[in-house]
């Protein structure tokens, strides 16, 4: 109907009318295609939940892949693995606007959720995004940064002297800013 094209359209709904018609669409959601069930319901959207996940594992295999394509990375192998650069050229068009899609409709979801009281949504995400980007940045990155160091730039000190003292800086290591949050922007 007219509804569905203004959504795919961008038009007067945008985005906030799709949240809206799937959290309060006709009987309790939209219809999986002869599942004869809601795939949306008391707000949550199902079809988004996997969504999410196949996006999240796609990411996890794609930068478990950044190890073996010929171009740089943080940690790298010795003996590139060539082919895998053709999928990983794949989704390089598409992966993160995928990723944004996919947040784009979540953050919608939990601010309808908060009746669009922007304060509220952002002190009940905020200690659930700082926390454990701190927590990375303290014990998850500092690794990473410190095998790029020592195989990339040589680097001659050991990891916990690296850690208690080179990380913690504010500045520049070889040309790596530290301490660095590296991939946890995305949380």
């Amino acid at each position: 109907g007219p509804a569905r094209h203004r959504i795919a359209t961008g038009g007067p709904c945008g985005f906030a009318g799709a949240v809206r018609l799937a959290t309060h669409g006709r009987r309790g959601g939209a219809r999986g295609a002869g599942l004869g069930r809601s795939i949306v319901q008391q707000g949550r959207h199902y079809g988004m939940d996997w969504l999410r996940i196949g996006a999240f594992g796609l990411l996890i295999l794609y930068h478990v892949g950044m190890v073996f394509v010929p171009w740089g990375y943080h940690v790298k192998t010795e003996h590139p693995l060539p082919w895998v650069a053709v999928p990983m050229l794949a989704t390089n068009a598409w992966r993160m606007a995928l990723l944004f899609a996919v947040s784009g409709f979540a953050t919608a979801m939990l601010l309808a959720r908060q009746d669009g009281r922007i304060g509220r949504f952002l002190a009940g995400r905020m200690p659930r995004l700082l926390l454990p980007l701190v927590f990375g940045m303290v014990v998850i990155v500092p690794p990473q940064a410190w095998v790029q160091l020592v195989t990339q730039h040589g680097y001659a000190k050991g990891y916990l002297t690296f850690w208690l003292g080179d990380y913690f800086t504010a500045g520049e290591i070889h040309g790596i800013i530290v301490p660095t949050w590296n991939h946890l922007w995305f949380q």
